[in-house]
């Protein structure tokens, strides 16, 4: 494997799982200067790369994804929002009749009993 190659690191993992005795596990990360969570990460790591390139197999031989990919519609074809440039009217005859409307008086009473 080349210097470049992104899975070169992945060499440790596969080292790390051939080894069945505990003991041989330790004194390999303690050779090569690496914990268990590295070991861990890069095994993450691995089957992230794995399942991305799985995903991108399935994708070429898929026919939905063979072609361009899907465009969205422009904004363009929405109808334009309307912008009010000065306040509603209020002297319609429409709110004439809600101002002459009586309120609603609302008296609150708060008794102590000692």
């Amino acid at each position: 494997m080349s210097e470049h190659d992104p899975y070169d690191e992945f060499r440790f993992v596969r080292k790390y799982d051939s080894f069945e005795d505990p003991q041989l596990r330790s004194d390999y990360l303690d050779q090569i200067g690496k914990t268990r969570p590295y070991i861990n990460a890069l095994r993450l790591r691995l089957d992230a790369a794995r399942k991305a390139e799985k995903a991108a197999a399935e994708r070429a031989t898929d026919p939905v994804f063979r072609g361009e990919p899907r465009r969205r519609r422009s904004r363009s074809t929405r109808p334009a929002r309307v912008v009010g440039t000065r306040p509603p009217n209020r002297c319609d005859i429409r709110y004439a009749a809600r101002r002459r409307r009586a309120r609603a008086l609302v008296l609150v009473i708060v008794i102590r009993l000692g």
